[in-house]
């Protein structure tokens, strides 16, 4: 008997073409730095936990140490859907999406907030004073 495993797994395993949250969320860091030529980056983090996973966002200053400005977390389980997205805004409660669609009102919601445009707009006049 020979000590070679064989791959066991199907021929038709292949990833999915489909958007997911995780996919906006690298668009929207993407579209930061674009907008900020760089001078703020979106940062995803991950922290995975038995069969759910913790997306965090930062909005990250390279020019300022790397000073990060946490602004939400999104909570989603082995399934994409449903996720619950939650603003680090003091006060503020998670927002349960049950499709993308639904998940992407409430992440402009978010973006689009006083509390996140005034902080974004400090670190990047602040990045510029430092360029």
């Amino acid at each position: 008997m020979s000590d070679e495993s064989r791959n066991l797994w199907p021929l038709t395993l292949a990833p999915r073409n489909l958007r997911t949250p995780i996919s906006v969320l690298r668009r929207q860091a993407e579209e930061l730095y674009q907008k900020t030529k760089g001078l703020l980056r979106g940062e995803i983090i991950f922290d995975g936990k038995d069969a759910s996973l913790s997306v965090h966002f930062n909005v990250v200053a390279p020019a300022l140490g790397r000073y990060h400005f946490w602004v939400f977390t999104v909570y989603q389980s082995a399934n994409v859907f449903p996720v619950t997205l939650r603003s680090q805004e003091p006060g503020s409660v998670g927002v349960k999406s049950e499709t993308l669609e639904e998940f992407e009102t409430s992440l402009a919601e978010i973006l689009a907030s006083k509390w996140v445009v005034e902080n974004v707009n400090a670190l990047w006049g602040e990045s510029i004073g430092e360029g």
